[in-house]
């Protein structure tokens, strides 16, 4: 049974990582001290300063996004086939 279930965990997995890594709200609330910030709360502080520096944000930002984006292309067969709605179909 597991070998079926492979590409449905995977997909769980992405969304699961993709909804922890993008969270916002949760390490703002939780986290006190600066220094242990994660990188989304780095980018608003470096935006909320006096001068925003636009080209260092959009650098920083695409840098946050890079391991969302190689963890799809490394399992993104995993996740077509978790993705599949018609329900077992071969092809």
């Amino acid at each position: 049974m597991m070998p079926l279930t492979k590409p449905a965990l995977i997909t769980v997995g992405i969304h699961a990582f993709n909804g922890t890594w993008n969270d916002f709200l949760g390490p703002l609330l939780y986290i006190q001290r600066e220094e242990k910030y994660t990188l989304q709360i780095g980018l608003q502080v470096f935006q909320n300063q006096s001068t925003t520096q636009w080209n260092y944000l959009m650098a920083g930002a695409t840098l946050v996004l890079l391991p969302t984006i190689l963890l799809f292309f490394f399992a993104q067969r995993y996740f077509m086939e978790g993705m599949d709605l018609s329900g077992g179909t071969k092809g």
